[in-house]
């Protein structure tokens, strides 16, 4: 089943100053990330994400439509911890990319989902 969502994002320094530079790139590269990207990711990822539309005048919006099956759309909560599941697996993607650490730099997210209730508020911290 496909269900529209609307994310919100922001990248954060937690680490130096010096590491602004790292918390920039991600950034960047988060608003440059297209749905052919997505699809050139992880096959769960460009399954599950079928629809991505960055919003030029909202700097970090996303709207679009992920697929949810039966068993991760059984209840809100379900589809909430898919869709972190698929959220993490991207950004984290990112993150490792532009070498950030937990010293350095985290995204926290803001999301609601279609058929899913309130939004929900979760953060993604790449590995150490």
């Amino acid at each position: 089943m496909h269900n529209y969502f609307l994310l919100t994002y922001s990248v954060d320094n937690v680490g130096y100053s010096d590491d602004e530079r790292i918390a920039k790139s991600v950034r960047d590269r988060i608003a440059a990330l297209t749905l052919e990207d997505i699809k050139n990711m992880d096959s769960d990822i460009a399954y599950a994400v079928d629809c991505w539309e960055k919003h030029q005048n909202v700097e970090t919006a996303i709207s679009g439509m992920m697929w949810f099956e039966d068993e991760h759309a059984k209840t809100g909560n379900d589809k909430k911890a898919f869709a972190k599941k698929i959220l993490r697996a991207m950004f984290k993607n990112i993150l490792r990319a532009k070498n950030a650490t937990q010293d350095t730099t985290v995204i926290e997210c803001a999301m609601m989902i279609d058929g899913a209730g309130e939004t929900f508020i979760f953060k993604i911290k790449p590995r150490t």
